[in-house]
């Protein structure tokens, strides 16, 4: 944290200094170029001037327009966009936060910052959800899964949720659900080209902090360069619950003409964080229950006192954007992906009782991928492919193999009947390991005013195991017998049936929002636990059958606004474990104060869970388990206790000033109630949190 406060003061002190440079020293107003044509000396005087040098002068002060990058959902359609103004408003520790916008979406919060905390979108979570940034896959290969720690909050504009029947059509994985991390990309204010300079800071019990760092300018009239950098700690809240990351990126995009942009990007992240597997059901049993359990404190019993894993990260990407025809786009990515896993328990061997890990699970992707659209008043087309080859080594499942994946999907679309009728279909083939999936399905949006609209979507597809679960099915030969798990069978994908249906309204002081869907799943891999040393040691086939409905209602009255995002869970499986209900919204106080200088958000925030069934995590492996193996009598079984419901109850206050610095307050967990999401990761208790962000130009 004294790192984090040092550069802090540093960048303020850099901030203050230039701006007393600024008023201190105050210059003549330069005239306006004086190669320009039009109203200037050089035009009105010299009239022997030829058209060679009039043609070099025009030239010269030519304007170049960034080209930006189609959407996945256009804005006539039906979706599920978080935009920008609503993430301003929002209170957030880190990206998984802006999640909580989306009523069908659940954080399967571990409780401290930095624990690799599950997203549950449609139900579907880890090695089921494909993670874009800005389109581009981010899943790490090796897990199918994404640690939304790794993403930097404050670089995000905008979030596409994609409908559940079109989930499946991006990334190289067949996912049920997609969702795309709309990155900022001008960073100037207003129709300035001045450099563009923000900073985000904030602290809060446990000597948790994070600091972001902004800083865009075009070098030239062609090239813009963006640099950010972020750093978040924590201490230990309880034995080893420590956390830590470093996050760069440099974005360097030239534009060569008004057709045609060249974009490269790196991105470097290096983290570590204490594993420690939560709090001991016999320290939580001695104290006689969660309301005795100190909020924190090193004698706390935890099961993990010296399991962690650090994370390294190098991703590069060169992006070529055209729009050299009418209606068309072309969007060419070449891209590497680097991650090394270093998971380690008792790595100096410290003591016997304790298992000795030390694994390297680690991947390298180069990967290639096209994305044509083309876009007229009634047609659209969307085609897109990718290749990629992978390069395992993994120590927690002892393969070292190459892969090629090569993934071809299209949309074909029409706004038929004056927009009011927009019919698509669309289709993905996949060819994984050298076998291959195919997937159709198709959706209607029907608006039925500009401020009404109804959807409904289906697909059908197949999704081949991952790494980890082709290397860890159990086979038949070994397959414990048992009451509730006797299927013997031999799979190698999944086989899903999703549909999708919604309404929209959108008024001026009532926006609502209803999504409904369902998900059917035959031979979906069931992770097994072997509880002793909390591993994964591999899955059975079960079928299951996953249904829900989420309310997105956001209500202006007066200078008060009532945000509500209830949903609820219907589970065809006995044992998966999802709430019944999900709530979280809050009532607020929404003002402009001070001559249109303040805008002012404040009030309560709700969070609200429903019983859900016990489960695990074998973080390695980033796999939840609520099945578990007993080795004593070589049989399967699930722990009968239920996680018990939890309700949450925060202030929040949120103030922009003259929309450059934001004031950010938070008192979290007002009534102080001790409670779990995930078992047994206590979270926090009664805390403040005050933060700060700020635009400025240089």
């Amino acid at each position: 944290m004294k790192k984090i406060l040092y550069l802090f003061l540093l960048f303020f002190a850099a901030a203050q200094l230039q701006a007393q440079t600024r008023d201190s020293i105050r210059t003549r107003p330069v005239a306006r170029d004086s190669v320009q044509l039009r109203n200037s000396k050089l035009h009105s005087q010299d009239t022997t001037l030829t058209a060679a040098v009039r043609d070099s002068l025009k030239k010269h002060a030519e304007i170049f327009i960034p080209i930006n990058r189609n959407s996945l959902t256009s804005g006539y359609e039906f979706n599920n966009q978080i935009k920008k103004a609503d993430l301003m408003f929002h209170d957030y520790r880190y990206t998984a936060d802006y999640m909580e916008l989306f009523p069908l979406s659940f954080l399967r919060n571990l409780g401290s910052l930095g624990q690799p905390s599950e997203l549950l979108i449609y139900g579907a979570g880890f090695n089921q959800t494909s993670y874009l940034h800005d389109g581009m896959l981010i899943n790490n290969r090796l897990t199918n899964s994404f640690d939304l720690n790794f993403l930097p909050s404050e670089s995000v504009d905008s979030i596409e949720i994609i409908p559940l029947a079109r989930g499946f059509l991006y990334g190289t994985l067949n996912n049920t659900a997609s969702v795309n991390f709309i990155s900022k990309d001008n960073y100037s204010i207003g129709s300035s080209k001045a450099p563009y300079t923000r900073i985000r800071y904030y602290q809060a019990p446990n000597e948790e902090a994070m600091i972001d760092f902004i800083y865009s300018a075009y070098f030239s009239k062609k090239l813009i360069t963006t640099a950010e950098i972020t750093n978040k700690t924590m201490d230990d809240r309880f034995p080893n619950s420590n956390f830590s990351i470093w996050n760069g990126s440099l974005k360097m995009k030239y534009l060569l003409n008004n057709t045609f942009n060249i974009i490269a990007v790196y991105g470097y992240l290096k983290s570590q964080t204490g594993l420690y597997g939560g709090i001991t059901k016999t320290y939580i049993d001695s104290l006689q229950g969660l309301a005795n359990i100190p909020d924190q404190g090193l004698n706390v019993d935890v099961y993990y006192t010296n399991r962690y894993q650090k994370n390294t990260q190098h991703n590069f990407n060169l992006e070529l954007l055209s729009n050299n025809f009418k209606n068309f786009k072309s969007d060419l990515n070449l891209y590497y992906r680097y991650n090394l896993t270093e998971f380690r328990e008792n790595e100096k061997r410290a003591s016997a009782a304790v298992p000795y890990i030390f694994d390297n699970n680690k991947s390298r992707t180069y990967g290639l991928s096209l994305r044509e659209t083309y876009q007229d008043t009634v047609f659209n087309a969307d085609l897109s492919g990718i290749y990629e080859r992978n390069e395992f080594d993994g120590g927690a499942i002892s393969v070292n193999e190459n892969t090629g994946v090569l993934a071809l999907a299209g949309r074909l679309s029409g706004a038929l009947v004056n927009r009011t009728f927009i019919p698509s279909v669309f289709a993905k083939y996949l060819n994984y390991k050298n076998e291959s999936y195919l997937g159709i399905g198709a959706d209607v949006t029907l608006s039925i005013t500009d401020n009404f609209k109804l959807y409904g979507g289906m697909s059908r597809f197949n999704e081949p195991l991952s790494i980890t679960e082709r290397n860890f099915i159990i086979p038949d030969s070994l397959r414990p017998v048992s009451n509730s798990f006797n299927r013997v069978k031999s799979i190698s994908s999944r086989r899903l049936t999703v549909m999708e249906i919604g309404a929209a309204l959108r008024l001026k002081d009532l926006q609502l929002g209803l999504n409904a869907f369902s998900c059917i799943t035959s031979d979906k891999p069931s992770p097994v636990m072997l509880k002793q040393s909390g591993s994964v040691i591999g899955f059975i086939p079960e079928d299951s059958k996953v249904y829900g409905a989420g309310l997105n209602l956001n209500y202006n009255l007066w200078k008060f606004y009532v945000e509500a995002r209830p949903a609820y869970y219907i589970v065809k499986e006995s044992n998966y474990p999802l709430p019944k209900y999900t709530f979280n919204g809050g009532i607020y106080y929404r003002d402009t104060l001070f001559n249109a200088n303040l805008h002012l958000k404040t009030g309560f925030m709700l969070e609200a869970a429903g019983r859900q069934n016990f489960y695990s995590y074998d973080f390695e492996k980033s796999l939840p388990a609520y099945n578990y193996f007993d080795a004593a009598s070589a049989s399967v079984y699930n722990v009968g206790e239920k996680v018990d419901p939890f309700t949450r109850l925060d202030f929040v206050l949120i103030g922009q000033i003259q929309k450059r610095a934001t004031l950010y307050f938070t008192f979290e967990n007002l009534f102080g109630k001790n409670y779990y999401v995930v078992p047994y990761y206590i979270t926090p208790g009664q805390g403040m949190r005050i933060g700060f962000s700020w635009e400025f130009l240089n």
